[in-house]
């Protein structure tokens, strides 16, 4: 049955690496740099990292200097960290060297640029954005930099107020600048599109666009201007995330529905074409997490909704009496009387998945009913295939009752109506879906979908039957219950 197709995508689990708190990501290739404060909020470590598959395989821990709300950023060899003095206001900056085989990296000293809270930088090519928090955490403050590489130094521009907000994060591509904040007085949160003037040193920002509602955003986009937000709960220690498109001609986002993640605090997210790397704090402990998902977009289209074959219940087995009609002939001659009645009917039908998919992906699906006796019926229902999940839907019916009833003269009979009507009809069936998937440009094999859709832990099978280049079929199965009316018909008793 024809439905609606949809993309999104299903992070992998995340795994600990290490201990600490306000985690930050960057990757560049296949080359990843975190950094964090320790567990007391003073010092500074950082981690290197190399991504194989969807994993990162890290090197040791490495203090490297004292500090709060440390934030990083990598383009090839070059990395760039801002962060907060653990005592004041004061802003710093380092400028690194990154050893990706020894997976050590060796910074400048550090340098203070400014003062405010909460800093976050972003490198590309020479170019360095950062934006901060003003002291009051009202302002919102941007710098553009030049990075001289040889000396491990910046060369900031002048300081700019953009907006007002708090908690800011920014990332950039070869054309465009993305930076999200949380409102200052409540849960909004909101992003801006800006487009560098390197000459000048500044950003031609867009107005402001609300998206969300949550605390502690972050955002990342890579060079198909794909674009990953992640934020945590106003209320819960919960982590969301949305992916969406960044249209070049509107200069806007247009974000997919928001998606939870797992629960945590201090989320840092950063992607390229490849893959999507994720960091967070457990909100009940100081222990770092981390999930590395490739950056496969898929799709899912569900091809039909398939029904095992039926088994009809004996007709009047489950007869309910709907309405009676009584006609006289009062005259000495036979007559024909044409009885005709609508009957209005709600039925329930229910759909019940009993396997996963776990890949995100949403869509929605058609499924005619076999059973109904009178009608034809077709339900929509919104699909999300990622857990198992329940539908009820109630249908009201209309049972058409037509005869021509011969009455002999000088007697009366009574017409009575009745419909079969079944109760909880077990019917089992499954969801014909087809799945497709890009990372980057690239579109994945059949192959590649396999191993996914496997590593998923989703527990649909896959049909062999059906077979197409790089596209995968997958049986999810359910079991669907109606409560209807399979048939009608009318009983004449003399009276």
């Amino acid at each position: 049955m024809l439905v609606n197709e949809s993309t999104q995508l299903k992070l992998k689990k995340s795994v600990k690496y290490d201990t600490g708190k306000e985690p930050s990501i960057a990757i560049f290739e296949n080359s990843v740099v975190e950094v964090h404060n320790s567990s007391n909020m003073e010092d500074l470590w950082y981690h290197v990292g190399l991504i194989s598959n969807d994993e990162v395989h890290w090197g040791k821990s490495y203090k490297y200097d004292t500090g709060k709300y440390p934030n990083v950023s990598i383009f090839k060899n070059i990395v760039v960290e801002v962060h907060q003095s653990q005592n004041n206001n004061n802003l710093w900056y380092h400028v690194g060297i990154i050893d990706i085989y020894s997976k050590e990296i060796s910074w400048g000293k550090s340098y203070n640029y400014d003062t405010g809270k909460h800093p976050s930088i972003f490198i590309y090519n020479d170019v360095v954005v950062e934006v901060h928090n003003s002291s009051n955490m009202e302002d919102l403050w941007y710098h553009v930099g030049t990075v001289n590489v040889n000396n491990k130094t910046i060369d900031w521009g002048e300081s700019h107020k953009y907006d007002t907000g708090k908690l800011p994060k920014v990332s950039m591509n070869s054309n465009f600048i993305v930076e999200v904040h949380q409102s200052q007085s409540s849960g909004n949160l909101w992003y801006h599109i800006g487009t560098l003037n390197k000459s000048s040193k500044t950003v031609d920002w867009s107005k402001s666009y609300n998206y969300d509602t949550g605390s502690e955003p972050d955002i990342s986009i890579n060079e198909l201007n794909s674009v990953v937000e992640f934020h945590k709960s106003n209320n819960h220690d919960i982590l969301w995330y949305h992916i969406g498109t960044l249209n070049d001609y509107s200069k806007e986002i247009d974000f997919g529905p928001s998606y939870k993640f797992e629960n945590g605090v201090d989320p840092s997210i950063c992607c390229n074409n490849d893959y999507i790397v994720q960091t967070h704090k457990s909100e009940n402990n100081t222990g770092l997490f981390y999930s590395c998902t490739f950056f496969a977009l898929l799709s899912s289209t569900v091809l039909d909704c398939i029904f095992d074959e039926v088994t009809y219940p004996e007709s009047g087995a489950n007869k309910d009496l709907v309405g009676t009609q009584t006609i006289k002939n009062p005259t000495n001659t036979q007559i024909t009387h044409h009885i005709e009645k609508k009957i209005s009917l709600s039925n329930t039908f229910e759909f019940t998945l009993t396997e996963t998919l776990h890949t995100g992906m949403t869509s929605t699906f058609k499924a005619s009913i076999p059973l109904l006796g009178s009608t034809e019926s077709t339900l929509s229902i919104d699909l999300t295939l990622e857990s198992q999940q329940k539908w009820s839907k109630t249908v009201t019916e209309e049972y058409l009752f037509s005869q021509d009833i011969t009455v002999n003269p000088e007697t009366s009979i009574q017409a009575f109506w009745y419909i079969d009507i079944i109760d909880d009809f077990k019917i089992p069936f499954y969801l014909l879906t087809k799945v497709t998937g890009y990372q980057g440009t690239k579109q994945l094999s059949t192959e590649e979908l396999i191993d996914i859709l496997k590593n998923s832990g989703s527990t649909a099978e896959i049909d062999s039957g059906h077979k197409e280049k790089n596209a995968v079929f997958v049986r999810l199965k359910g079991d669907f219950v109606g409560s209807y009316g399979l048939n009608t018909y009318t009983e004449i008793k003399d009276i």
